[in-house]
């Protein structure tokens, strides 16, 4: 499964990067700054394309890291359910045994 994401990445990266090095116009920006003035920038499309890509990766990447830490918090409590019922379970057993 590992082999299969790293090929799957590297793949995407490389569509990605081919589209982005044929669409090399420069486009213009505008955003705002802390002030709210606003700029504008011209900048290659590559760039644009590029930081898009990668900031949606890292936070996929950042959702997935949030979503195991949940999963393990989860089975750390399931656990140590599993484990106050076991021992629930062997102390009704030992009084069953006692008393039969």
């Amino acid at each position: 499964m590992l082999t299969f994401k790293l090929i799957f990445n590297i793949l995407l990266l490389i569509i990605i990067t081919s589209f982005s090095v044929k669409n090399m116009v420069p486009v213009e920006i505008t955003y705002y700054d802390w002030n709210f003035h606003s700029h504008t920038t011209h900048i290659s499309l590559l760039y644009v394309i590029l930081s898009s890509f990668l900031i949606g990766y890292f936070l996929a990447k950042l959702n997935t890291v949030f979503g195991s830490i949940k999963l393990k918090s989860n089975l750390r409590k399931s656990d140590k359910t599993i484990e106050s019922l076991n021992q629930e379970l062997g102390k009704h057993r030992a009084k069953e045994a006692a008393s039969a």
